[in-house]
């Protein structure tokens, strides 16, 4: 899909950071920050949402599932559109978007023009979600590349849990569209920011002609990998576990544990930083030469005990004793 960056010409493979190398990782965890509020920092906002709009709990969930439906077609193409006009430019270009789709979110009066403006945002979010990794691999040399993934890996990961936190937080004060105000904001800044701060990491020598045969023999070759298909269903899987318990939890614990969107806001920083934690162990497990099949085994039986566990938990009388603390104030 790409052409082989200037690191994986014939350099050596000793520890080496560019120099600025800094500034760069802290300009994609910016960048990547644009697409981790957009998809979380409203997540308590969805019951006043419902209400605010005087629709179902379901149709308000629709403008979750619009944003990922967007997000996912636009990263079929983002990354050989950056192979032909280079990385900045097509950059630039998604964040755009998202400023374009948010302004429309926070103009919209009805539930099908919030969705619509919301598989907006997602067309522009996945220039964000696939550009940060290539940039990653054009600039760094394969001597530290491990440590550059590592350490932006780190930093992204916490957003999950930080943004409903502080969407929780914010509505305290203010209403829901005030959120995407503070988002589109954030995105014009961050324009800005990677035009002066964020380098251009693929030179026009190596740039190819953008063709749609090329991309789609891209994709066909992906039939030709042993077991690919398998381990997307398995990324699929425990993904659409995250998203249905982050898109339904809202519901649950402020309208029937009548917790205040704060309240909620700082909950939901536990099962997401449980994400991370089980992401690390997987990592530190795989180094250990455990196969991956076996850590694969391990979280599905995981996820399913989970899942077990949540829906019979008021057979068991399992209760939480900040939620009864709350529904009685």
């Amino acid at each position: 899909m790409r052409g082989k960056s200037k690191w994986e010409k014939g350099q050596k493979n000793t520890f080496e950071k560019p120099e600025g190398s800094g500034v760069f990782i802290i300009s994609l965890i910016a960048v990547v920050a644009v697409a981790m509020f957009s998809n979380y920092l409203y997540i308590p906002a969805l019951p006043l949402i419902a209400r605010d709009l005087s629709v179902s709990n379901g149709a308000v969930v629709i403008t979750v599932t619009a944003t990922l439906i967007g997000t996912g077609i636009s990263q079929l193409f983002y990354g050989s559109i950056s192979d032909s006009y280079g990385r900045k430019k097509t950059l630039i270009v998604g964040i755009v978007i998202v400023c374009i789709g948010t302004i429309f979110v926070i103009i919209s009066s009805s539930i099908s023009q919030l969705i619509i403006a919301r598989f907006v945002m997602g067309l522009g979010l996945g220039s964000a979600s696939v550009l940060y990794r290539v940039m990653l691999k054009d600039y760094f040399p394969p001597s530290s590349l491990g440590w550059a993934v590592s350490t932006v890996t780190t930093f992204t990961a916490l957003l999950p849990a930080v943004s409903p936190f502080i969407g929780g937080m914010i509505l305290i004060a203010v209403s829901w569209r005030i959120l995407f105000v503070i988002l589109l904001i954030y995105s014009i800044i961050i324009i800005f920011f990677v035009l002066k701060y964020l380098p251009e990491t693929h030179k026009k020598e190596d740039r190819i002609p953008f063709t749609g045969k090329l991309i789609l023999n891209n994709y066909l070759s992906l039939f030709n990998i042993k077991g690919y298909f398998i381990y997307v269903l398995c990324i699929i899987f425990s993904y659409a576990c995250l998203i249905l318990y982050i898109t339904s939890s809202p519901f649950i614990y402020q309208n029937v544990f009548h917790l205040s969107p704060a309240v909620y806001g700082a909950l939901i920083v536990i099962p997401t930083l449980a994400f991370v934690v089980g992401g690390k162990f997987s990592a530190s497990m795989n180094k250990k030469d455990i196969k991956l099949s076996k850590l694969i085994s391990c979280g599905f039986y995981i996820i399913i005990i989970s899942c077990i566990f949540l829906t019979f938990s008021n057979f068991l009388c399992i209760d939480n004793y900040i939620m009864t603390t709350n529904k009685d104030r």
